[in-house]
């Protein structure tokens, strides 16, 4: 019996040298194009130098309309690509932030900010 498998133990790995070379090369075009499709990729670092209301950044999240929306423990930040726009908790205030400190922030089928935290979630009033 023992001579028997070994007697095949060459063209399966025959095969399986071939597989992993059939699906290298299927998939290395998908690869190359997901990693390199989106352009130039650019980074900048943004801090309380720039404009952003704390450094202990929380949550982050891109809406519809291109803006960078930024949680942090200081309040809600909105970026766009040049200027920051703060928003703080505001008692009193008919459109306004429940907690400065900003865990996840979402946007719903409406276009509409929400922002998470222990308290709840909140509708920002940019529309």
């Amino acid at each position: 019996m023992e001579q028997l498998s070994n007697r095949f133990a060459p063209a399966n790995r025959w095969r399986e040298s071939v597989f992993i070379a059939c699906m290298a090369i299927l998939l290395l075009p998908l690869v190359l194009t997901a990693q390199f499709s989106g352009g130039p990729a650019f980074f900048s670092h943004l801090s309380t130098e720039n404009g952003l209301s704390n450094s202990r950044v929380r949550a982050f999240f891109q809406d519809s309309t291109g803006f960078i929306w930024i949680g942090t423990e200081g309040g809600l930040n909105r970026y766009d690509a040049s200027n920051f726009s703060v928003f703080k908790q505001s008692p009193g205030s008919t459109f306004t932030i429940n907690n400065n400190s900003i865990p996840a922030i979402l946007e719903d089928r409406r276009k509409k900010l929400l922002d998470w935290h222990k308290g709840g979630a909140a509708i920002d009033g940019s529309g």
